[in-house]
């Protein structure tokens, strides 16, 4: 825990009660998904009755993964770890085989342009915005992109300090196929109006983070101070940059990462 942020850092380990506790809220969890396995059952059984599975495409995802007791964290999901990251995604329809899998990373800023194109949906002119994402319509057929480099972002509500302030808290990075590299960020303010205000990314940076998820699954050691990832960290640190300032086409780019010397 010494390499974490002090937000993280800080915390206590867990007792016996506190695991016994987490366990049951998973199991609780676990069982409740028998519910939503019935009901998306109960749907393609319709899709299917009204003659309409030859045109119809059905997306499973979720809007975020929640954390278990993982880097001591009890109940949280705005954290930038796999555990609260990472949602199923799953895509079937017409024309796309069974059985697929793709393991680069992907985002759900890509659903709007999956759905369009899918859709074969025209968007006129007047209508028109900057999208971010990209079509995930040839990752159904096996044509991922494993030199992707994803955005991740979050913010957590602003809390007040001993002196008065308020002080809000932020982190943005970047995950690839192979590493998860964030920034950490935290701005002060008088109000606390001021502080729901504030965008993604404001004050100084008080923390970095860097997991190289090839050798480091579960992210136990961060590499952010490692010399063998000087030039790893670099890169990575440039495309948070890059992607800080991009909107519409100009987000959608590769990373070549040099491995760790």
């Amino acid at each position: 825990m010494s390499d974490k942020p002090g937000a993280v850092r800080g915390r206590e380990r867990l007792s016996r009660r506190e695991i016994r506790v987490v366990t049951e809220r998973y199991r609780c969890e676990l069982a409740s998904l028998l519910a939503v396995d019935r009901a998306v059952g109960e749907i393609t059984a319709a899709i299917d009755e009204a003659h309409l599975s030859r045109r119809t495409y059905v997306i499973f995802t979720s809007d975020n993964g929640y954390m278990h007791g993982e880097h001591r964290i009890r109940a949280e999901k705005v954290q930038p770890y796999e555990e609260a990251l990472r949602v199923p995604l799953v895509i079937a329809g017409p024309a796309i085989p069974p059985g697929i899998t793709v393991d680069d990373p992907v985002a759900n800023v890509d659903l709007a342009p999956t759905i369009l194109e899918l859709a074969e949906v025209q968007v006129p002119d007047a209508l028109q915005r900057p999208v971010d994402g990209r079509s995930l319509a040839p990752y159904t057929y096996g044509r991922g992109d494993p030199d992707r480099a994803v955005p991740i972002e979050a913010k957590r509500p602003p809390r007040r300090s001993a002196t008065g302030t308020f002080v809000a808290p932020s982190w943005i990075g970047v995950r690839t196929a192979r590493y998860l590299y964030v920034e950490h960020y935290r701005a002060e303010v008088p109000t606390l109006a001021e502080g729901f205000g504030l965008e993604i990314g404001a004050g100084s940076v008080t923390d970095v983070e860097l997991y190289d998820l090839a050798a480091d699954p579960h992210e136990l050691i961060s590499r952010h101070a490692d010399s063998a990832y000087v030039v790893t960290r670099a890169a990575l640190a440039g495309a948070v940059g890059e992607l800080r300032r991009c909107a519409g086409e100009a987000c959608r780019f590769d990373l070549s990462v040099p491995p760790p010397r």
